[in-house]
Parts: structure tokens; C-alpha cells; sequence
């Protein structure tokens, strides 16, 4: 019979360990990215290096962990400072919406989910729940947090560009010093692509914020976003080698799209369970002496 060591009822009964610091850095306990950008982008390469503007819009890659309790994502990459969007949407429950309606009660930002995001529709099997975006200048950076449908606005501020912004429970915090990652060009594959960028966008909510538990997995998805209703190639996910800024926002199908324009985020064995599972291999240990 083999015996089980101590050095595995150690590793069975050790809880996951993850504590981010949101800076808009992935740090090491992110793990690997979900998702490296692949293609040029045509929102421009940023060069400047400073952590508050860019002169370039892009999406190199996402990292994201739910740690049992915390939802915790960065979309790495860089956000012009011209009032650019990154917008995230997140299917973290049930229901939600495949199309995005006009007949949501969120009002911030001009109406933008209502008006100029209004028609776009995802990938089979994303259902948007919630949807997060953010813009700025190189003074000052705007947020919006939102249920889709009736549930509203739930976070709308403003606070100062490469500052931490805390509501409640959830933190954000855009960090644009990034140079490296994909180039500028038309949408070809890039060399070098987005790997190893990690600076970015950093966000991070409880769960029950979300309506999910340490059990579900929880989807994102996104792009960069002009300031009103135009949509780049800089997709959460990817596009096929070779693909443009896709226009208009309200009128693009992913579903239409080859892969999937979203990333899942499975979670990690609560400490609990851990615990329950080395118990269960005591037990059976003992009936087998």
C-alpha cells in the first residue's frame, strides 16, 4: 500500500494564498495570462512610458483569479489619454444579456450602454451581467460600474489619473507605463506580440458584489472603445490575424467572429474544501491498515 506523506496532507490542507495589491500591476500569484494579444494595434502604440498618459490604445493580455471571495483582473496594455474606453463586461450569475438592449437604467457616461453599445451582441455561452469602463485624461480618470437592466449605476466617479480609487469593497486602478507589447499597424499579427506586458488596468470586486460564489466561473470580456461608438481591434480574447477596428460598436457580432472574445476565470479550491479533501484521504488511509 502506498502511504501518503506528510509533505502531501501539507500541500492538501494548505489554503490558496493570493493577495493582490491593486496597482494596476499582475503580479506573480495572478499566474499566467489568460489571454496575449496577437495583432498591431490601430489605436496607436503608446511611447510614452508615463504611468498617467499614453499617446496609444491597446490590449496585450488579461490575468484574473478568483481566489474563493475576490474577483481580481488586470487588462494589461495602455489607455490613450483622450477619453478611450476599456470596457469589460462580466458574466458572473445567471441570466444577463447575449445582445446588449436600450433599456437599461444605468444613465452614466452620456447613456453610452444605452445609446452607442446598444446591439452588441457576444459569443454563445457570455451572457453580460455587469459592465465596467473607464477613460481619462492626463488629469483625470472616469469610472462606471453598472448592472445591465434594472440594476443601474453602481459606481460612477471620477479621481485623479494613476491614483487608486476605492468603493466600497472594490478597488481600480489604471497604470499606462507600459512600452512594450504589440506595435502599431494595421491589424497584422505582431512581432513582438503582448506576452510579458503587466501593467494595465487592474480591477478588483468581492464576489457577492458580483453574485457569484468561490464555486462559478466568471467570464470577461472587452476592448478598447473610442470615447463614443467605435470599436478597435484590441479585443479581450482576440481576432483573426489580420482583422481592423471593427466600427461601430453597437453593431458588432462576435458571434460572427472566429474564437471566442472572452476569457474564463475558473476558480481556485477554497481553503475548505482542501481541508475536506485531506480528511477524506485520512479516512480512507486508516480503513486500508
Amino acid at each position: 500500500m502506498r502511504k501518503l506523506s506528510f509533505t502531501a496532507l501539507g500541500l492538501l490542507f494548505a489554503a490558496p494564498v493570493f493577495a493582490s495589491i491593486v496597482d494596476g500591476t499582475a503580479e506573480a500569484g495572478y499566474g499566467a495570462a489568460l489571454f496575449v494579444q496577437q495583432n498591431t494595434t490601430q489605436f496607436g502604440n503608446s511611447t510614452s512610458g508615463l504611468a498617467t498618459t499614453a499617446n496609444g490604445s491597446e490590449i496585450d493580455g488579461v490575468y484574473a483569479k478568483n481566489d474563493g471571495s475576490t474577483l481580481s483582473a488586470v487588462v494589461t496594455g495602455n489607455l490613450e489619454s483622450n477619453f478611450n474606453k476599456y470596457v469589460v463586461f462580466i458574466d458572473s450569475k445567471a441570466g444577463g444579456f447575449n445582445t446588449i438592449s436600450n433599456t437599461n437604467a444605468s444613465s452614466d457616461d452620456f447613456g453610452w450602454l444605452n445609446g452607442n453599445a446598444s446591439g452588441l451582441t457576444f459569443d454563445s455561452g457570455f451572457n453580460a451581467d455587469y459592465a465596467l469602463w473607464v477613460r481619462h485624461d492626463a488629469t483625470n480618470t472616469f469610472l462606471s460600474f453598472a448592472e445591465l437592466g434594472a440594476g443601474g449605476d453602481l459606481i460612477s466617479s471620477g479621481f485623479a489619473t494613476g491614483s487608486l480609487l476605492t468603493s466600497g469593497t472594490s478597488q481600480f486602478q489604471l497604470n499606462n507605463s507600459n512600452v512594450g507589447g504589440v506595435t502599431g499597424g494595421a491589424g497584422e499579427f505582431s512581432s513582438p506580440d503582448g506576452a510579458g506586458v503587466l501593467t494595465g488596468f487592474e480591477f478588483q470586486f468581492d464576489l457577492a458584489t458580483l453574485g457569484a460564489t468561490g464555486l462559478d466561473t466568471i467570464k470577461l470580456a472587452g476592448f478598447v472603445n473610442s470615447g463614443g461608438n467605435f470599436m478597435s481591434n484590441q479585443v479581450i480574447g482576440g481576432l483573426p490575424a489580420g482583422t481592423g477596428n471593427l466600427a461601430t460598436t453597437g453593431a458588432v457580432n462576435f458571434g460572427g467572429i472566429a474564437g471566442d472574445q472572452f476569457v474564463s476565470v475558473t476558480p481556485v479550491p477554497e481553503p475548505g474544501t482542501l481541508a475536506v479533501l485531506g480528511l477524506g484521504l485520512l479516512a480512507a488511509r486508516k480503513r486500508r491498515k
